[in-house]
């Protein structure tokens, strides 16, 4: 009986404060991870291009000139990549209405309202089992 409230007052407080403060984390490893593999295929993309670039041109401009033009392609994307982020960069930083940590007592208090005998029973146990504890020292 106790050990279930127990167990209630636990699942509830990980329903409700652990699990809005694990959400932003998992959604911004998710979209880390989105973001680095998007990198890495853009960067294998620009290598195919570049070398198609080179074995097109190898015939028309000659090795150097084609080396040049392959340089001259990663040149140009290179100055794109940092123009795009000198715009974002520039772009101010909103920040979010309210913090995950401030939701946490109200959170707490509506858990210790709906729970509130059972959590005093387990403050009891709790008190029972540290002073036991004590006394066989």
């Amino acid at each position: 009986m106790l050990g279930s409230q127990i167990g209630n007052i636990l699942i509830s407080a990980a329903r409700n404060g652990a699990a809005n403060m694990v959400a932003p984390v998992r959604y911004g490893a998710i979209k880390a991870c989105a973001s680095i593999s998007a990198a890495l295929f853009f960067l294998a993309a620009i290598g195919c291009v570049t070398a198609a670039i080179w074995i097109y041109a190898i015939p028309y401009w000659g090795e150097a000139g084609a080396a040049l033009l392959a340089g001259g392609f990663l040149f140009l994307v290179g100055m794109t990549v940092l123009g795009v982020g000198s715009i974002v960069l520039k772009q101010p930083v909103r920040p979010n209405g309210i913090r995950q940590t401030e939701q946490i007592p109200p959170i707490l208090n509506q858990a210790f309202k709906d729970q509130k005998g059972a959590m005093l029973l387990a403050a009891l146990v709790a008190g029972m089992v540290a002073s036991e504890s004590q006394r066989k020292r």
